[in-house]
C-alpha cells in the first residue's frame, strides 16, 4: 500500500518534461507581515491545471491548491497568514504540464507602527479588502466542508453556519456603504469585525468538523475488527491533526481526505448502515422537504384566505356604517312619530272632552224636552177634563 501510495505521488508530481511554454511564479511583494494576505501568479500555458503547495520554514505544508491558467497562461490567486504564523522563508513550489517552478517569499515580524498616522480612508479600504478577502475564504470553506460531510451523512454539522454567514455579508454590505458616505471610521470598524469574526467563525466550523468525523471514526472502529479498515481510519485520524484555522486550504484538503478515508474504511469493514444511513437521512430530508413545500402551500392558501376575510370585514364595516346611518335616520323618524302620536293624543283627549260635553248637553236637551213633553201632556189631559166639563154643565 505504501509503494502504492508513493508511486501515486510521483507520477502526479513528476510528469514528462515535455515543455509548451517555460513555467514561472512570483509573488506580489518578497517580504510580509502575520496577517497579510500573499498574491501568488502563475506564468504558464493556457488551460493547464497547476497544483501548488506553500510551505513554512520547518517544510510544514501551509496551503495546498490547484488552479487552472487562462487562455494567457496565467493564474492569480491569494492566501492569507494567520497573525500568529511563523516567520522565516517560505517556499511555494507550482507543478503542472510537465513542469516544475518555486519561488520563495519572506515573512518577517510587523516592524513598529509609523509615528505618521494612516489617512482613515486607506485605513478603511484596507480593512475592507481584509474582510471580504476572509468572508470568501470563510464560504469557500462551509462549501469545501459541506462537500465533504455530506456523503458521510454529517452535513448537519454546519447546518446553522448559513445564517452567521448572511449575517456577516450584511455587515459587510454596511461597512461597503458607511465607506461610500465617507464615514471611514465606521467602515473600519465594521469590516475589521467582519474580518475578525470569519476567522473565530473558521475556527468553529473546522473545530465541529474534527470532533463530528472523529465520533465517527470511533463509532466505525468499533464496528470492525479489519485491520486495513483499521489502518485506513487511523490515517483519517493523522490527516484531520493537520487541521488548523491557520491554513484553511491545507486544512480542507486534510478534511476531505479523512472523509474519503472514513468511507472507504466503512466500506470495507462491511458497515452497511451507514450507507442505510445516509439512505435514511436523505429520506427524512425530502419528507422534511415535502412538509415545507405542504405548509408553504397552506401558508399561501391561509394568505388567500385572510386576504378574503379582511375584503369581507371592510365589507361588513360598511355594511354596518350603512345600517347606523339607516338606525339614525330610523330614530329620528321615531322620535317624529312619537311627538306627533303625543300631539295627536292630545287633539284626541280634546275631541273625547267635547264630545263629553255634547253627550251632557244632549241629555240635558233629552231631559228638557221630556218634562216639555209631561207638561204639554197634562196640559193637554187638563184641557180636555175643562172641555167635558162644560159641556156636561
Amino acid at each position: 500500500m505504501k509503494r502504492w501510495l508513493a508511486a501515486c505521488l510521483l507520477a502526479l508530481t513528476v510528469l514528462p518534461l515535455v515543455r509548451a511554454a517555460p513555467l514561472s511564479v512570483s509573488t506580489d511583494k518578497s517580504t510580509y507581515s502575520p496577517g497579510e494576505i500573499v498574491t501568488i501568479t502563475i506564468r504558464g500555458s493556457p488551460g493547464v491545471a497547476y497544483g501548488v503547495e506553500v510551505r513554512g520554514p520547518e517544510g510544514q505544508l501551509m496551503a495546498a491548491k490547484q488552479v487552472t491558467a487562462g487562455s494567457d497562461g496565467t493564474a492569480t490567486f491569494q492566501i492569507g497568514l494567520a497573525s500568529d504564523c511563523p516567520t522565516g522563508t517560505y517556499t511555494i513550489t507550482v507543478a503542472g504540464g510537465g513542469e516544475v517552478a518555486s519561488t520563495t517569499f519572506t515573512v518577517a515580524a510587523a516592524a513598529a507602527p509609523a509615528p505618521a498616522p494612516v489617512a482613515p480612508g486607506a485605513a478603511a479600504a484596507s480593512a475592507l479588502s481584509t474582510a471580504k478577502f476572509r468572508l470568501e475564504q470563510l464560504s469557500k470553506a462551509i462549501s469545501s466542508l459541506n462537500a465533504s460531510l455530506t456523503p458521510l451523512g454529517l452535513e448537519g454539522v454546519l447546518a446553522n453556519v448559513t445564517s452567521a454567514l448572511e449575517a456577516l455579508s450584511a455587515k459587510l454590505s454596511e461597512a461597503e456603504a458607511r465607506f461610500n458616505a465617507g464615514d471611514y471610521d465606521a467602515a473600519y470598524k465594521l469590516a475589521s469585525e467582519v474580518a475578525s469574526e470569519c476567522v473565530k467563525l473558521l475556527g468553529q466550523i473546522f473545530s465541529a468538523a474534527v470532533q463530528a468525523l472523529r465520533d465517527l471514526i470511533a463509532e466505525v472502529s468499533a464496528a470492525t475488527n479489519d485491520s486495513l479498515a483499521l489502518s485506513l481510519l487511523s490515517l483519517a485520524d493523522k490527516s484531520l491533526e493537520e487541521v488548523s484555522p491557520t491554513y484553511v486550504d491545507s486544512s480542507l484538503a486534510a478534511i476531505e481526505l479523512a472523509c474519503k478515508l472514513i468511507m472507504a474504511a466503512s466500506r470495507l469493514a462491511g458497515v452497511a448502515d451507514l450507507e442505510a444511513r445516509v439512505s435514511q437521512l436523505v429520506s427524512q430530508l425530502n419528507a422534511t422537504v415535502r412538509e415545507l413545500e405542504r405548509l408553504r402551500s397552506e401558508a399561501e392558501a391561509l394568505q388567500v384566505r385572510a386576504g378574503e376575510l379582511e375584503r369581507e370585514r371592510s365589507s361588513l364595516l360598511q355594511r354596518v356604517g350603512e345600517l347606523e346611518s339607516s338606525l339614525s335616520a330610523a330614530r329620528s323618524k321615531v322620535d317624529s312619530l312619537t311627538a306627533e302620536n303625543q300631539q295627536l293624543r292630545s287633539q284626541v283627549s280634546q275631541l273625547e272632552q267635547r264630545v263629553a260635553d255634547l253627550e251632557r248637553q244632549v241629555s240635558t236637551a233629552y231631559a228638557s224636552a221630556a218634562i216639555l213633553a209631561a207638561v204639554g201632556a197634562a196640559a193637554g189631559y187638563f184641557v180636555a177634563g175643562r172641555k167635558k166639563a162644560v159641556k156636561g154643565g
